[in-house]
């Protein structure tokens, strides 16, 4: 942390931010990598993707601008991982029968 360097902090808080993100990621990732690998990976690419993103918003210096790969990650790769994990519980607990199209 710096009181000087404002920027430094950014630069900081989206190391740190990434760092708490990556492990939940991970296990969303591979937690419906086992029921569709081919969309968990794209959702994964989208992930990494939107990161990029939130990381040039933020190191503007300006903290707000990194809403939008927040939000792209969050809502295009993130629920998505959410939703195809409880897909696959569902499938494992034998609630549903879901044939894969790819």
């Amino acid at each position: 942390y710096s009181d000087t360097e404002d920027v430094f902090n950014c630069y900081q808080r989206v190391h740190q931010n990434t760092l708490e993100r990556v492990t939940v990621f991970l296990v969303l990732l591979l937690a419906a990598g086992i029921f569709n690998p081919k969309m968990a990976a794209v959702f994964g690419f989208v992930w990494v993707i939107s990161r990029v993103i939130y990381s040039i918003g933020y190191y503007s210096g300006i903290p707000s601008n990194r809403i939008v790969g927040s939000l792209l990650g969050l809502a295009f790769a993130e629920m998505p991982l959410v939703i195809m994990t409880f897909l696959q519980v569902g499938q494992f607990a034998k609630w549903w029968d879901i044939k894969q199209a790819f």
